[in-house]
């Protein structure tokens, strides 16, 4: 698990991070579940 903060992110901008993490974990052999925002 991964924690990071950002001061500033939106909710669009962590979904659209998500989004490109799901795109390379085919290639990285990882899997990644889910992600929060508060």
């Amino acid at each position: 698990m991964d924690r990071h903060y950002v001061e500033g992110a939106t909710r669009s901008a962590v979904a659209h991070a998500h989004q490109l993490d799901l795109a390379v974990q085919e290639k990285y052999k990882v899997q990644f579940l889910t992600y929060w925002f508060d």
